[in-house]
Parts: structure tokens; C-alpha cells; sequence
């Protein structure tokens, strides 16, 4: 589960660089992580307002997602080892 977990966490950090660093949207790569990550931030859309410093976005709803991704895992793997009698 943690490598699911840490798999998804790694594409949504690479969707905030992007982002932030202003990356051409029509390039290959950026295209592949937006289109990949966009399924995971879409709950949070609108959650919070993005942050535009010039051409960068401060994406806040990737940062939410990350944080509320992670602490799902957390308690899944926790229940488990509850479950299970660790």
C-alpha cells in the first residue's frame, strides 16, 4: 500500500513543480503528469484558491491532496496492523 502511496505522492509533487516553475503545459511530459495527477487533485478542486506569482501557480489543492493522501495511507496501514494483531 505504501508504494502506491509514495508512487502517487511522487506524481503529484512532480504536478506542483511543474506548475510552480511554470512548465509548458503542450510539452510531453508535463502533459502526461497533469493528465495522470488530475484524477487525484479533482476532489479537491476548488477547495482552496491557487496562488498566481507571476507565471508560477502555488497549486494549495495539490498540496491538500498530498497531505490528506498520506494521512489515508497512514490510517489504512494502521488498521491493518490492528486488524491483524501487530
Amino acid at each position: 500500500m505504501f508504494f502506491l502511496v509514495t508512487a502517487l505522492q511522487i506524481l503529484l509533487v512532480l504536478r506542483f513543480i511543474l506548475k510552480f516553475a511554470n512548465a509548458n503545459p503542450d510539452n510531453l511530459f508535463a502533459t502526461v503528469i497533469y493528465n495522470w495527477s488530475s484524477p487525484f487533485v479533482a476532489p479537491f478542486n476548488n477547495l482552496f484558491t491557487d496562488i498566481y506569482l507571476g507565471g508560477s501557480v502555488l497549486e494549495i489543492n495539490t498540496i491538500t491532496a498530498m497531505i490528506i493522501y498520506g494521512l489515508l495511507a497512514t490510517l489504512g496501514t494502521r488498521l491493518v496492523e490492528i486488524i491483524s494483531g501487530r
